[in-house]
């Protein structure tokens, strides 16, 4: 059974014409060849079955260190108390909130490089590998992100465009913005 190449034909036969793939810098950091293989082995069963993709860089409620997440690798939390996290704990409101004030701020940093280029070099790597496949529709920036302050969305602004500007190097293709989810007391 080939579970990528059954799932394609059953959207093609479903009459599915465009589906959301999900990928996790988390999973990158870990096994990058692993990675690598996983995501070229989805564009081409999309295109041998012509399903569109978009390709969603997920981030769930950030990474596995800081409780049942995805998405953020955990070499991005050097500020944190690593040894008192254990995963499927729902993460600490406190942590997630002070992760993200550091990642809008460019705070985090792993091997002297800043959060935000070592992210655009990892989605680099990725619409480099899928942008010459003819069903590959799209990227999605980064999704569902969390906002905990109000003067974070010029932050984000910030971000988008300087996220846009590296990968408009490499691609044409659409590229997509999930809403940021405002966690604020109030207005």
């Amino acid at each position: 059974m080939n579970y990528m190449n059954d799932s394609f034909e059953f959207f093609k036969k479903s009459h599915i014409t465009c589906v959301r793939v999900y990928f996790y810098w988390e999973y990158y950091e870990i096994n990058q060849k692993a990675f690598c293989a996983d995501l070229e082995n989805i564009a081409r069963a999309a295109e041998e079955h012509k399903v569109e993709c978009i390709y969603d860089n997920h981030q769930w409620n950030c990474c596995s260190l800081l409780g049942h997440g995805h998405g953020m690798p955990n070499s991005r939390f050097s500020k944190c108390d690593n040894e008192t996290r254990k995963c499927h704990e729902d993460p600490p409101g406190k942590d997630l909130k002070e992760f993200w004030k550091e990642w809008w701020n460019e705070e985090l940093k792993s091997n002297e490089k800043r959060g935000w280029e070592a992210q655009l070099n990892y989605i680099k790597t990725i619409v480099k590998q899928l942008d010459r496949f003819e069903y590959t529709h799209s990227f999605e920036v980064l999704n569902e992100h969390p906002v905990y302050s109000r003067n974070d969305y010029s932050k984000i602004v910030q971000y988008h465009h300087y996220v846009i500007k590296g990968i408009r190097e490499d691609t044409d293709k659409p590229l997509f913005f999930y809403l940021s989810s405002y966690r604020g007391t109030s207005w």
